[in-house]
């Protein structure tokens, strides 16, 4: 197939001077002359040429229109991965005939081309492939005024659709693809972001009305005794097909009641023979320790006693919202935390023997029983001119077995309540983590008093004040000497929970309140486990302190 073509120069003759009167033959085309030297004369001009033998040169001049299509040389885009299909529609014309016949243009299209692929060129190659609108907008704009050409011609008209090659339309489609995919992932994330939020909403709802049945199902229950039998009658309420589970529960109740029962007493039996082996019991002893003994065997083995203290209070909730009734039978666990406070003496002698003696005797009894000794946690410390720590918060397996305590007198109380009210908090949120605590109770155990310049009464409010302090404990207080009665009356957190010895011997005094001591924390021991309330009566060989204030005056 011939290759189009568009020759401007479209004769060429030899002629003599005559010969430039002879018109073109067609409208369109202009004569150009060139003598023997090579000068060239234009027609139109009227300059003729002197000489008598010319070369006649027929040029055209009238307008050319072609389109074409890049495809040897397309426009590349800014990455030079892909082109520009580019199709052409130009517009051309001879401007300069002389020009013509000078440059010898024998054909038009390769010099028009190669001027427009040039540009295109220079345009597209600060586009990219996605840019083919706005890089066609400045191809046309650039020729939009005409562009006079080497050789006489001029660029009159030229006009440039581009478009991305198959190359660069197929990463597009993909491009477009992966968007709309995007798109419409970013619409189900949305959706799906909706669904969780009101599913969320929902179960919200649905939490706060299981919190709100509860906190009914509470008030509802709180003029309720929350026994062990009150408990298995609830959940009859609730289940009554399970009989058989809950008559199976108070039996086993029942048998664990026994076992601990006859662990106490064995407990007991240990202590007494301790105290009988060392010496530490007076003959007015034990006339009550037989009513006591026999006491035993008549009564039911978590029987309520006098004077109920509250202890079984359980501290503010932190981890479980299951811990909400006092009384609650105990679940595996539930630490009971104790605190012993000893009023130094200044000088060792027989009253610091008998603390240690019976601190030594407190630790080995309560360490009997190694399931108890595991549950029950206890600290002691010396009341002097500083702090004595005898012992930090541990549980019983891990308490010394011996006392030593220093001869540190006189006892600043103040101090004692201040390292209370630090310890107890840390103590307790240790605890806590991973265990179920009831509120900590503090014996306090008095010698001559607090020393007179020592204002232990601030220490000791702030130490109980349920508003100031969060793990407020209960006290317990004794003293030996019937002078304190007052100062232990204000220490201990109710009246009756003050207790004064009688008789003039110390030393008796503190034999016995260690025993009180034992037999109070296994009494919340039992309590804390058969939900039963716990309370307190008065320590052998003690009175209640009132009484004592009332004999005085």
């Amino acid at each position: 197939m011939t290759t189009p073509t568009v020759p401007l120069i479209v004769s060429t003759t030899r002629s003599s001077l005559l010969g430039l009167r002879t018109p073109p033959r067609r409208p369109g085309v202009a004569v150009v002359y060139a003598d023997a030297e090579g000068n060239l004369f234009d027609s139109r001009a009227g300059n003729a040429p002197r000489l008598r033998r010319v070369t006649r040169f027929e040029v055209d001049t009238s307008d050319h229109r072609r389109r074409a299509r890049l495809l040897t040389s397309p426009p590349p885009s800014r990455d030079a991965v892909y082109t520009f299909d580019a199709v052409l529609d130009i517009g051309f014309r001879v401007h300069d005939p002389l020009e013509v016949v000078r440059h010898n243009v024998g054909d038009a299209l390769p010099l028009v081309y190669q001027y427009v692929t040039t540009v295109c060129h220079e345009v597209t190659r600060r586009y990219g492939i996605k840019q083919a609108a706005a890089a066609e907008d400045e191809v046309n704009a650039r020729f939009a005024q005409q562009h006079q050409l080497t050789g006489g011609i001029t660029v009159f008209d030229c006009r440039v659709r581009l478009t991305p090659d198959a190359a660069g339309m197929q990463f597009l489609r993909n491009l477009d693809k992966a968007e709309r995919q995007e798109t419409v992932r970013e619409v189900e994330h949305h959706s799906a972001m909706r669904e969780v939020e009101r599913q969320s909403e929902i179960e919200r709802l649905q939490l706060r009305s299981v919190f709100e049945r509860r906190e009914r199902e509470r008030d509802a229950l709180s003029a309720r005794p929350l026994d062990l039998q009150a408990l298995v009658a609830l959940h009859l309420e609730r289940h009554p097909e399970d009989t058989a589970g809950a008559l199976e529960l108070l039996a086993s109740a029942e048998a664990q009641q026994v076992q601990q029962r006859d662990a106490s007493e064995q407990r007991r039996l240990e202590l007494l023979k301790y105290l009988t082996e060392h010496g530490m019991l007076q003959p007015v002893d034990f006339d009550l320790i037989r009513e006591r003994t026999l006491e035993t065997f008549d009564r039911p083995a978590a029987a309520a006693s006098p004077s109920p203290l509250g202890w079984d209070e359980p501290l503010p909730r932190q981890l479980s919202a299951a811990d909400d009734h006092p009384g609650t039978p105990a679940a595996p666990g539930r630490t009971l935390p104790f605190y012993v406070l000893l009023e130094l003496p200044a000088d060792a002698g027989p009253v610091l023997d008998a603390l240690n003696t019976g601190l030594t005797a407190l630790y080995r009894t309560l360490s009997l029983d190694p399931e108890v000794a595991d549950r029950l946690h206890l600290a002691v410390a010396g009341i002097g001119e500083e702090v004595e720590i005898e012992s930090p918060l541990v549980a019983i397996r891990d308490a010394p077995s011996e006392g030593g305590l220093p001869a540190r007198g006189p006892g600043r109380y103040a101090k004692a309540f201040d390292w209370l009210a630090a310890a107890i908090p840390a103590d307790i949120d240790a605890l806590k983590q991973n265990r179920r605590v009831i509120r900590p109770l503090v014996f306090v155990l008095s010698l001559a008093g607090p020393a007179p310049d020592d204002d232990w009464r601030p220490a000791q409010e702030a130490l109980t004040d349920r508003e100031r302090q969060r793990y407020a404990p209960e006290i317990i207080g004794c003293t030996v000497d019937e002078g304190t009665a007052e100062a232990i009356l204000t220490m201990a957190t109710r009246p009756e929970l003050a207790f004064v010895a009688d008789g003039p011997d110390p030393a008796a005094a503190i034999s016995r309140f260690f025993a009180f001591v034992a037999e109070q924390i296994e009494v919340r021991d039992r309590a804390a486990t058969s939900g039963q309330p716990a309370g307190v009566a008065p320590p052998h060989g003690f009175r209640p302190a009132d009484q004592s204030l009332t004999r005085g005056m």
